[in-house]
């Protein structure tokens, strides 16, 4: 396997080539290429068929919260829709593995925020139904950490006590329990 690491790889000028060039070079040896979670915003067909061509492996994308209330908050500009169109966009690609990233404990959020990352989940499963292929979403859940030098620096971190109780939330709320696995960050840390 292959990674490209960067903040979002898709924002990087000559991604195209570059992809291409690495899969030629070693195709010879089976080898495939991942990339770290891509702004949903960057992702394009385009992008998407260089990687065609090869082995693929699961693909991350980053909503980092479920409601579109608390996305806007964070400032992820991007509707559950446009969610649910990538994702569906990387199963018609052939991709069979799709993992979610999300924080809980963010600031203004709500258990509603919480549950509401389960339901994306289940839509995203739900609307991909008509794709033939098999299909599986990984759900992982981080606990938000306040950074210093960021809008949210002085906002408290959950309790041990809050984070268990939240991802059980989210974990109680998915319904295609085979083809939805739930992955959590220890509330310890």
């Amino acid at each position: 396997d292959i990674g490209l690491l960067s903040l979002s790889s898709a924002d990087y000028s000559h991604i195209h080539p570059l992809m291409k060039e690495v899969i030629a070079r070693f195709k010879d040896r089976h080898l495939s290429v991942s990339l770290p979670s891509t702004r949903l915003e960057a992702l394009e067909e385009e992008y998407l068929d260089v990687l065609k061509e090869e082995r693929r492996s699961g693909f991350t994308i980053a909503p980092e919260a479920g409601s579109q209330r608390l996305r806007n908050v964070i400032n992820k500009n991007f509707t559950e829709e446009e969610v649910v169109e990538t994702a569906r966009m990387l199963f018609r690609n052939g991709w069979q593995s799709i993992k979610m990233y999300f924080m809980i404990g963010q600031p203004t959020e709500t258990d509603e925020d919480v549950i509401a990352i389960a339901e994306l989940a289940n839509t995203v499963i739900r609307r991909s139904a008509d794709i033939p292929g098999r299909k599986s979403v990984t759900v992982s859940v981080s606990n938000f950490v306040p950074k210093p030098h960021t809008p949210f620096q002085w906002h408290e971190q959950a309790t041990h006590a809050e984070l268990i109780r939240k991802q059980k939330l989210v974990r109680d709320h998915i319904q295609y329990r085979d083809k939805i696995q739930f992955r959590s960050h220890s509330a310890d840390n």
